[in-house]
Parts: structure tokens; sequence; C-alpha cells
């Protein structure tokens, strides 16, 4: 703006010289008009150009204070990303065995999910494969000797019919009791003819209606019974 005054001034100044010229040399009107046409475009032209310079440092200085306006947010965004990292690792310096709980808790409740996920899906398969042994220990099953106490807590695992000796052969289940077992064969009417015992082992031979050899023990922490079932021999004829 300062250069075009200027420029202006000099033009002003130029037509006042042409002016005096005129009249000192005698210029005619028409070559005047034509000086002071010339000047005044000039002058135009040169404010034109002013107004498109002070138009585009306008739009300069605008696009600088967006461009600086853009950054401050992209700065304070920036600022506070970092306070907030930085808050959370204060946090785990402060408390990292809370931070490393909250961590093994997280890990904890997923294999936890997983693990239940996974005895759902064998649950079908698992209850298959006991029904199926089920059916297969049914199937060794058979009677009971002739005379046997009822309702005891045994399940029968083993069966074999012979000519002349049937084997028996038990699993106690919970709430079984040998010695409980022994009194009700007594009471049957059986007469107890003890071999050996001793704890959870017994072998012994009882005699009644037929004779049972009953052998009880331990087998991989689980109490075994087998028994064996014949019929009792016939005394020899005394001779005459």
């Amino acid at each position: 703006m300062g250069l075009a005054g200027l420029l202006a001034l000099g033009l002003l100044v130029l037509v006042a010289v042409v002016f005096a010229l005129g009249s000192v040399m005698g210029w005619g009107t028409a070559a005047l008009d034509k000086v002071t046409d010339a000047t005044t475009a000039a002058v135009a032209q040169t404010r034109e150009d002013a107004t498109r310079e002070l138009e585009k440092a306008k739009s300069d200085v605008a696009a600088a204070v967006a461009t600086a306006a853009t950054s401050s947010e992209e700065a304070t965004r920036a600022l506070e990303d970092a306070r907030t990292a930085v808050a959370g690792a204060r946090d785990a310096l402060a408390e990292p065995e809370a931070a490393l709980n909250r961590v093994t808790d997280a890990v904890t409740l997923e294999a936890e999910r997983a693990a239940a996920a996974a005895v759902v899906a064998a649950a079908p398969v698992l209850a298959e494969r006991a029904d199926a042994a089920g059916r297969v220990l049914d199937a060794l099953a058979g009677p009971d000797p002739e005379l046997w106490p009822k309702g005891l807590p045994l399940r029968q695992v083993h069966y074999r019919k012979g000519e002349s000796v049937t084997e028996y052969g038990y699993e106690a289940t919970e709430g079984f009791d040998l010695a409980q077992m022994r009194e009700q064969l007594v009471a049957l009417g059986y007469t107890e003819h003890v071999i050996a015992e001793g704890g959870d082992a017994l072998e012994a031979v009882y005699r009644g209606p037929q004779q049972l050899v009953l052998s009880a023990s331990l087998r991989e922490g689980r109490q075994v019974i087998d028994v064996r079932e014949a019929p009792l021999a016939v005394p020899a004829k005394p001779e005459r």
C-alpha cells in the first residue's frame, strides 16, 4: 500500500508538471486530456494490483491462522494421549502387584471359560462311554448265590458258572462294611470258618445249604469280594 501511494503521488506530480508545461508551451486541450486519461488508468491499475496483493496477503494470513489452529488441536490431542499414557504408567509403577493381579485374573477367567466349554463339549461323549461300560458290566453280571444277603452295597463285576462250581466277583461301593456282611451271612444260617483275616482282608468258608468260599481283599484301593459257590460234599457212608 505504501508503494502504491508513492506511485500515485508520483503520477500526480507528473500530471502537475504536464499541466505546467502545457500552459507554458501552449499544448492543446486534447493533448492534456490524453495525458490525464493515461495517468488515471495507471493509477487505477496500480490500485488493482495493490488490492490483489492485499487480498492475497489476507488469504495467506487466514491460511496461516487455520494451520496454527489445526496444529494446536492436534498438539492438544497428542498431549492428552501422552498424559493418559503417563498416568497409566504411573499407576502400574505405583501398584505393580495390583496391575499384575488384573492381568492374572483376566488370564485365569479366560482359562476357566475354556475349561468349562471343553467339559460341556465332552459331557455327551463321557456319558455315552459310561453307559457303554455299564452295559458291559450288566452283560457280565449274573444272579447272586442262592442264599445271599440282600441289599448289600456291592456291584457284581464277574460271573462264571461251571459244572459244579459257580464263581462270583463283587466290588464294594459306598457304605460297604465287611463285618456287617459276615454277620448277615451267619444270620442266613451259614457257619463261618475263618481261614485268615486282618483289616480289610478275609479268607473264610461258609457252610450252609451250599458251601461258599469267600475271599475279601483290597485291590488298587478298592474292596473286592470273590466268592466260589459249590454244593456240600456228601459225607461218606460208614462201613459195616
